[in-house]
């Protein structure tokens, strides 16, 4: 799944022109090269938007963030497994059908030895609950 860019939310939420855009990722290039300016900070700038658009568009990326959140993230941020070993889980997991359906992620770490069962159990229960948090901030 590709990630939704700043840009991309600015111009789905009628905030700026794909030409506007254009301009200020030109610009963005083009100030003081090897900084980091940030895309939004640009747009201010040239009075494109406001800074509570940049606070709103960061706000709905964190919102989706949150529920895109996948098992392999919580075990990585855990500590429990590397990168790496996402990346082998989920070529096993894609190169292993079984009765025509890929096995679960959580199995395959185990299976690989990776983790155990009550570290994708826990990371599950967590993901859970961010999940029911973040529905819950919504209402």
């Amino acid at each position: 799944m590709d990630r939704k860019r700043f840009g991309d939310y600015l111009i789905d939420g009628n905030l700026v022109t794909p030409d506007q855009l254009q301009r200020a990722l030109e610009l963005q290039i083009l100030q003081l090269p090897g900084t980091n300016t940030r895309l939004g900070h640009v747009l201010v700038q040239l009075g494109a938007i406001e800074e509570q658009d940049v606070a709103l568009i960061l706000e709905q990326q964190k919102e989706v963030k949150m529920e895109m959140k996948l098992l392999g993230q919580y075990l990585v941020d855990g500590h429990q497994i590397s990168e790496a070993q996402v990346q082998k889980a989920l070529e096993v997991q894609a190169n292993s059908l079984r009765g025509g359906q890929a096995p679960l992620f959580g199995t395959v770490l185990v299976e690989m030895g990776a983790v155990k069962e009550q570290d994708v159990t826990q990371a599950l229960e967590q993901q859970e609950i961010d999940r029911s948090r973040h529905r819950m901030s919504q209402m």
